[in-house]
């Protein structure tokens, strides 16, 4: 974890200097994004979900979706959902489907 931190702030800076940024893997996306929510860098974050929207598949769109909804990614959030809904059957199949608890999980109330 401590690398992805460190990996994350260096490609931050990078997208800084340079207004672009190499994403080598999903786990540095969502550092990225999350370092971006908060240095309140919109740009960096849409570009980090694009990555994550390449990413996705039946077992981690709902991870993906929470969080997308966490890090108030609207574009993100927005094809993840239509993701999950167009293949809800398969998604309802996965680990993570079968976690979700009956209550407190806003994946049942789709915006």
């Amino acid at each position: 974890m401590e690398m992805l931190r460190e990996l994350a702030f260096r490609d931050t800076l990078e997208f800084i200097y340079t207004g672009s940024v190499e994403i080598s893997a999903e786990d540095n996306a969502q550092e990225l994004i999350a370092m971006a929510d908060f240095l309140v860098f919109p740009h960096l974050k849409s570009v980090c979900g694009k990555v994550l929207e390449q990413k996705l598949n039946t077992s981690n769109a709902l991870s993906i979706y929470h969080f997308a909804e966490r890090y108030r990614c609207e574009e993100l959030l927005s094809v993840t959902t239509r993701f999950i809904i167009t293949n809800f059957t398969a998604v309802t199949k996965t680990e993570d489907f079968l976690k979700l608890s009956k209550q407190g999980s806003s994946i049942v109330y789709f915006k």
